[in-house]
């Protein structure tokens, strides 16, 4: 089942710089509530469905694992909903589990997304 969700897209600039942008998109339902699962988004419209994301629906954003397919990130999402009350607008992420995790279900780590989730909790 999809469903509608407010997402963060950085949107690239001509001078280099981007543009963080908050958009509409369709996405899939997880077995854990607050999380869903959609194709990597390269742009205001298109997309890269050979990479999946978990994203926070409450936030918009991005958990910092890269996966193969939707199935992968499903299970992942499954597998990480005792990590934290997904379906706060605040959730308190217990990171180095959630990476932990990640092999498991096939999952590559983003770097550049774990950075600025490092960065926001401290």
């Amino acid at each position: 089942m999809t469903v509608h969700v407010e997402t963060v897209l950085n949107v690239p600039l001509d001078d280099g710089r981007l543009m963080p942008t908050r958009m509409g998109i369709a996405a899939e339902l997880t077995p854990t509530p607050g999380l869903v699962v959609f194709p990597k988004l390269i742009d205001l419209f298109d997309y890269d469905d050979t990479i999946w994301h978990v994203t926070h629906v409450a936030t918009g954003r991005m958990l910092p694992i890269d996966f193969p397919t939707d199935a992968h990130a499903s299970a992942y999402a499954a597998a990480v909903g005792d990590l934290a009350d997904w379906t706060s607008p605040t959730p308190t992420i217990d990171v180095p589990a959630l990476i932990a995790r990640a092999d498991v279900h096939d999952g590559t780590v983003h770097q550049r997304v774990l950075d600025a989730l490092t960065r926001k909790e401290n």
